[in-house]
């Protein structure tokens, strides 16, 4: 199969920031200025062939950037419709888990994190030496055998289809978390080119600062994504049905979410055209400690809900796309996981041989 060639890619997707464009423009900040200025969806949130990897017989290709398209063209109906659908059915969650949890890991951060976990063990692996490495020879051997190991582990393939294998794992985990739709009463909501906020379960309190996913996507207390100027997506692991109605964002609240999505930003944060959304330089607290009263923070260690996607989660470690999600679904009174299967539609990358 022949695949179109890709210049310019979308490391967030124009389907996700059309909520905050007009005209398909939206209002561009670059990280460390203070104004901001119109630009086209066609050129926001982009990088110079960011998805594309090489054929084992030296051709590029861009199936991975196709594939991440098949996901994008399913959420992004469900994006623009998302307040008159709430709740959401298990199919159309399922359909945004999805989104979401590639979100996570197809963007600058996540290679950053790659490349230094890859760094991290090879260099666990180079102060063992040789009884570690299991090979013959010497400590000029060692060296060498680590050095091809990293050249293996850094190539353009092995990292794509890493980045596949986490976005399951995300999806997966996303999908299994208790999901609720903040609303807002102006559009004060901004977003950026890395919009799935973590917070770190052990966190306490939050200045603006990047929490990426040093801790995995499991240590967390809540994960919140812009979703238009007005809403917010908020998870936790609340083990109950998700929040049958749509909750009011209070005034303090925009400047918390504004100021962790734009430390989150590699390069870039977006907002709707004609508005100033807030933000401050103090320390903020979780969200959800004022949405969710239920929800206590020092409980989060031992919520079922987070051990039961543990569990779930766990399988989809390996695999790439077009796989079976596992993700809880959790009702007043019981549990029960339901398999879902992405929509069929289309071929998905594969290792080549």
């Amino acid at each position: 199969m022949e695949y179109p060639s890709v210049k310019k890619s979308h490391i967030v997707p124009c389907g996700y920031l059309r909520n905050f464009a007009v005209d398909r423009q939206v209002a561009m900040r670059l990280v460390g200025e203070s104004e901001s200025r119109l630009v086209a969806l066609r050129d926001a949130g982009t990088r110079p062939r960011f998805y594309r990897r090489t054929r084992p017989d030296g051709t590029p290709i861009d199936d991975v950037e196709w594939s991440l398209g098949h996901i994008e063209d399913k959420a992004a109906p469900l994006l623009r419709e998302i307040e008159g659908q709430w709740p959401l059915s298990a199919e159309n969650r399922a359909t945004l888990a999805e989104f979401f949890g590639f979100q996570l890991v197809r963007g600058p951060g996540w290679r950053a994190w790659h490349t230094a976990q890859v760094d991290n063990s090879l260099e666990e692996l180079r102060r063992k030496g040789v009884p570690a490495l299991g090979i013959a020879g010497g400590s000029s051997d060692a060296e060498r055998f680590v050095d091809e190991l990293r050249g293996d582990l850094s190539e353009d393939t092995e990292m794509l289809m890493r980045m596949l294998s986490q976005g399951a794992k995300g999806a997966c985990v996303l999908g299994s978390m208790h999901w609720s739709l903040v609303r807002f009463d102006r559009p004060l909501i901004a977003t950026s080119d890395h919009p799935v906020v973590v917070w770190p379960r052990h966190c306490r309190s939050m200045r603006a600062a990047s929490t990426g996913l040093r801790q995995g996507i499991l240590e967390t207390l809540e994960v919140r994504v812009p979703v238009s100027p007005r809403l917010v997506l908020l998870m936790t692991w609340l083990w109950d049905e998700d929040s049958p109605s749509i909750l009011r964002g209070r005034k303090h609240h925009a400047p918390n979410v504004n100021t962790l999505t734009g430390a989150n930003a590699d390069r870039q944060w977006f907002h709707l055209p004609e508005t100033s959304p807030p933000l401050l330089d103090v320390s903020f607290l979780p969200i959800s400690r004022d949405l969710l009263p239920a929800y206590r923070a020092d409980h989060a260690a031992h919520f079922p809900r987070r051990e039961e996607a543990r569990a779930l989660a766990e399988p989809t470690i390996g695999q790439e796309l077009a796989t079976r999600y596992r993700m809880l679904t959790v009702s007043r009174s019981t549990a029960a996981h339901r398999v879902w299967t992405p929509g069929e539609g289309g071929q998905n990358p594969s290792r080549p041989s």
